[in-house]
């Protein structure tokens, strides 16, 4: 991580003059073009990402789809002023949290991008080696279940062990019922401090606890999962309603376009 000491340096030469760096400018406005750049020392091609607009996953992939095999994403201290964001960020994509058997919660409200931001740590970690598997809370618990109807729950849980990282998105989008909470307290148990796992969820923690329907099972649970975890809030706008268009009549009734549909 390079760190543009903008406001320690130039802020007072420029005041809130617009730094335009080709991606984007203190405005926050985003170049419609994603132009690659090559290197001739090598094949890389690489795609000047600033700050924000990472979170973007349609922006991200015009880059891609244009040759783009190296994603530099560039900040600077403006963003943060004088916080430890960046720092707090480069960490978690390097894992160290996982190496440690951390668990990570990404909270935050529907389309603000928490998924994407789990997809990204979890490609940084693979990179690195590291085995991370992902899927839905409610697809994870069907997977338990079968492994409980056969008997296997034993063997099912041993061989995630192997899997230092596992991410559940869409947690606690349902209610658990006890069944599945028994099975969800056998796999946390098994992985507390010594594998991670990472939480993504529309809902804050304070309200997870009257999800499940056992209160003592639920208790146990959370005790394992929050109190070692690192916390992302996912703040913003919907990026969803963003990218959606104005309503049209059509034939005097109103409808809505959007690109996603």
């Amino acid at each position: 991580v390079e760190i543009f000491p903008y406001i320690r340096y130039l802020k007072p030469i420029l005041g809130d003059a617009m730094l335009d760096f080709g991606g984007a400018n203190s405005s926050l406005g985003i170049d419609k073009e994603r132009k690659v750049f090559s290197n001739r020392f090598n094949k890389a091609k690489m795609a000047p990402i600033i700050c924000y607009e990472s979170i973007y996953g349609e922006y991200v992939t015009d880059y891609v789809k244009n040759g783009a095999n190296l994603l530099a994403i560039m900040t600077n201290d403006s963003w943060w002023d004088n916080t430890e964001g960046h720092k707090q960020l480069l960490s978690y994509a390097q894992g160290t949290w996982v190496h440690k058997g951390e668990n990570m919660i990404i909270a935050g409200k529907t389309g603000v991008g928490k998924t994407f931001l789990a997809g990204a740590l979890a490609h940084s970690l693979c990179m690195q080696g590291v085995s991370v598997r992902y899927q839905r809370t409610s697809d994870w618990l069907i997977e338990l279940g079968l492994a409980a109807a056969r008997y296997r729950t034993g063997q099912k849980i041993a061989g995630l062990r192997k899997i230092p990282l596992l991410i559940f998105d869409e947690w606690m989008r349902d209610p658990i019922t006890v069944e599945q909470s028994r099975l969800l307290l056998d796999l946390i148990d098994d992985r507390y401090e010594r594998c991670s796992l990472m939480l993504v969820s529309q809902f804050d923690v304070k309200h997870w606890h009257e999800r499940f329907d056992d209160p003592t099972i639920a208790d146990a649970i959370l005790d394992r999962l929050v109190h070692n975890a690192h916390r992302i809030e996912a703040t913003g706008e919907s990026r969803r309603r963003r990218t959606s268009k104005p309503c049209e009549t059509v034939n005097g009734e109103a409808s809505l376009r959007s690109d996603n549909q």
